[in-house]
Order: structure tokens, then sequence, then C-alpha cells
């Protein structure tokens, strides 16, 4: 009964790594044909006398927002005590502890209740 388990999650493992292979190679293939497309347009294109088509990529600043305040060290200090509150109703022990101690003892929690915190505290975009 274990031999046929292990027969047929070797078998599903190795259909995976295929998938995988097929998936890449045809990436891979068509990466190719896109540049030898792309090779034979130019090519074209110099025998009529035209210049092969330049895309220069857009290069885009990123500005801060002027209305929203960087967080200065009272901001810090409430964000960190909401996370660490939030943290508390989970575990109960960790609030005689410091905000880093509970973000050293329950990491996962942390970064949950901080996903929560900052998609809850999110500016609002137009």
């Amino acid at each position: 009964m274990v031999s046929i388990v292990v027969v047929l999650s070797g078998l599903i493992l190795c259909l995976v790594g295929w998938n995988f292979w097929l998936t890449r190679q045809f990436s891979n293939e068509r990466k190719e044909w896109r540049q030898i497309e792309r090779d034979l347009i130019d090519r074209l294109l110099r025998r009529e006398y035209i210049q092969p088509l330049q895309i220069e990529r857009e290069s885009v600043l990123k500005l801060p927002d002027a209305e929203i305040q960087p967080e200065d060290w009272l901001g810090l200090a409430f964000r960190l005590d909401e996370i660490k509150e939030e943290v508390e109703q989970l575990f109960p022990e960790a609030a005689n502890l410091s905000a880093e101690q509970v973000q050293v003892s329950y990491p996962a929690a942390w970064a949950e209740a901080e996903l929560r915190w900052r998609t809850l505290h999110a500016p609002l975009s137009v």
C-alpha cells in the first residue's frame, strides 16, 4: 500500500516538474521568436530606407504627495502601540512585553496586524 502511494506521488512530482519545464521552454521560445520578428521588421524597414522603430522607455518620476506628512516619532509610537494591542488580543501574555519584544516573539501575528494597520491607514487615492 505504501509503495503505491510513493509511486503515485513520484509520478505526480514528475508531471509537475515537466509542466514547469514546458512552461519555461515555451516562454523562452516565445521570447526568441519575438526577437526574430523584431529583427526581421528592422531589416525590412532598412531595405525601404526607413529608420527602424525606436521604442523608448518612459521614465516616471515619483513625487511624494505634499498633503501626506512623513511619520514622526510620535506617529511611530502610536502605530507600534496600536499594532501591539492587536497582537495582545491574540496573545495576552504579550501585555508585559515591549513592542520590539512582541515583534520578535510573534512575527507572523505582528506582520498580519501591521498589514491590517497599513491597509486601514493607507492614504486615499483619486
